[in-house]
């Protein structure tokens, strides 16, 4: 009866795991971010082009996670190069009287940080100098939760569990 259920959930997982890295963009060329296994809330999230020179502060909320005690966030900052890499490219998460942390990218690239937030309103401000001939440039912004570590030891745990029936099962045809 374990083993059924173990297999069953082997089953999930790894179709959960196919799917995930099937919207992660696995060509090797995408430069979005590599999506999680478990794929946590995001709070904020834009894409947009700036002309030559363009600064904006946009109010997001970052609500109340009753599920856990931490409550750690990534502002992903990313430089999609179209039609050409910018030549600055900043962003800045505050709340009305302090900043959380920034990110800052050069030339081309992707930049994120970590912070620690409560729930409330938060400030997404983006500043910008467009790169190339047109002034012109396309970027992302996420804000999204960090899994926790308990998230990952339970992946473990049952990717251990998984492997574990595999090799019974295994084990079991061999000897019949």
């Amino acid at each position: 009866m374990l083993g059924k259920i173990l297999g069953n959930i082997g089953i999930l997982a790894v179709f959960a795991f196919t799917l995930n890295m099937a919207n992660a963009g696995m060509d090797g060329k995408s430069k979005h971010p590599p999506m999680p296994m478990f794929e946590m809330p995001t709070v904020y999230e834009d894409v947009g082009f700036i002309n030559d020179m363009e600064f904006s502060s946009t109010p997001f909320y970052i609500p109340v996670d009753t599920t856990s005690s931490d409550n750690f966030y990534r502002a992903t900052l990313t430089d999609f190069e179209n039609p050409a890499a910018f030549d600055l490219l900043g962003l800045d998460v505050t709340t009305s009287t302090t900043s959380m942390g920034a990110a800052l990218i050069t030339g081309d690239g992707q930049k994120f940080f970590d912070f620690d937030a409560t729930p409330g309103v938060y400030y997404a401000n983006l500043f910008g100098v467009a790169g190339g001939e047109l002034d012109l440039g396309l970027y992302g912004v996420q804000i999204a939760m960090v899994p926790e570590m308990e998230v990952w030891a339970m992946m473990l745990a049952g990717m251990g569990l998984i492997g574990y029936q595999l090799r019974r099962q295994r084990n079991g045809k061999l000897r019949a």
